[in-house]
């Protein structure tokens, strides 16, 4: 009798298995591309940075300028990426959302529950609105910026009227491009996540602060294999993580100093500004208190580039070490520990690869 429980209780479980495998499926063929396929209006993209671009192409016959995407990754670069290979054309391109969070998740292991995600710690949500890229281009910060001066920037607030205004009713149509901007920004203000709607400035900001302490936190312990916490038991990962806070920091400073036409992409998202009116949170010293932060936080937990390796997943390493890599190349400055880091790493996955073959 209990023997037979057990195999009905088996077989229930395989059942509940496959039926929520078909509803995946489904879901991921109803996104991917086709000629006939209805345009999507909002679409958020959640997926490692490695795989964001090919993500996209799968489902590129459906986006159109009227669509909005919001990016949510580790790293910096993938919009860059994206503009590049799939809209180069400012006219044609949706509306592009840079989101990042602090909330702690992960998924679970048995088989069974492979779409089970747990909310393990909670964080907030924080995003921005890259600028208009359309020929007569809207100010979607215009009310943050207006504000009185005597006000705290934590005191001005943004709205969605500068997206577009409110349509009160069916004669009065608002452009659907705008339109959809505003639907998924509201939307996103909606989740219980602890969400901020941020000028893309102060958004740039807190993304260097975080490439920063991923690209000391993730590769070392990816490299030495150890918990998040442990790096604060050695004096050696405390000189790496200061080496690279100090070369991250030069790359910002340098990067204040330039001007409006500068070609590196970062006056995008407010570059140069964002540096000049936070150069003292982008300070080495503030990255490596920062970087400690972090660590303490996490100190149980193991890197998302661990992890990967562990797997052997492709790293993000390119898009946290190597996007650092590439600034410093565009303002000459050196990044010989950042360039470190992602080398090493790369060799032991490229050993681990070699070793699984053997």
């Amino acid at each position: 009798m209990a023997l037979q429980l057990v195999e009905a209780i088996r077989d229930e479980r395989s059942k509940k298995e496959f039926s929520k495998a078909k509803t995946f499926q489904k879901a991921k063929d109803d996104l991917e591309d086709s000629p006939t396929g209805i345009p999507i209006e909002s679409l958020v993209v959640a997926t490692k940075a490695t795989t964001t671009l090919a993500a996209l192409r799968q489902c590129q016959k459906r986006l159109t300028r009227n669509s909005t995407i919001v990016l949510l990754q580790n790293g910096m670069g993938i919009y860059e990426s994206i503009v590049e290979n799939l809209f180069p054309h400012p006219d044609d391109r949706p509306n592009i959302i840079l989101a990042t969070t602090t909330h702690g998740a992960w998924k679970k292991r048995d088989v069974l529950d492979a779409h089970h995600v747990v909310h393990a710690g909670k964080g907030d949500l924080q995003f921005a609105i890259v600028p208009d890229s359309s020929a007569n281009p809207r100010d979607f910060e215009r009310t943050f910026w207006d504000a009185s001066p005597a006000l705290h920037p934590d005191e001005r607030l943004l709205s969605l009227d500068d997206i577009e205004d409110e349509v009160m009713n069916n004669t009065t149509p608002g452009d659907p491009k705008y339109l959809s901007l505003r639907k998924t920004v509201d939307a996103l203000l909606s989740l219980d996540l602890n969400t901020k709607w941020r000028p893309m400035a102060q958004l740039q900001i807190r993304l260097r602060q975080k490439v920063t302490i991923n690209s000391s936190v993730n590769p070392i312990t990816a490299l030495v294999g150890c918990r998040n916490g442990h790096l604060l038991g050695t004096t050696h990962s405390r000189n790496l993580i200061r080496s690279v806070c100090r070369e991250a920091s030069d790359i910002f400073r340098e990067a204040a100093g330039q001007p409006e036409d500068d070609q590196s992409g970062e006056w995008l998202f407010g570059g140069g500004n964002a540096s000049t009116g936070g150069m003292q949170v982008l300070s080495a010293g503030f990255l490596e208190n920062e970087t400690y932060r972090v660590i303490k936080n996490t100190a149980s937990n193991y890197s998302s580039m661990l992890l990967d390796m562990e797997k052997g997943a492709v790293l993000e390493v390119d898009y946290m070490n190597g996007y650092l890599s590439r600034l410093g190349q565009h303002y000459n400055v050196p990044t010989r520990t950042i360039d470190a880091l992602r080398d090493a790493v790369l060799v032991k996955a490229s050993l681990n690869r070699i070793a699984n073959l053997v």
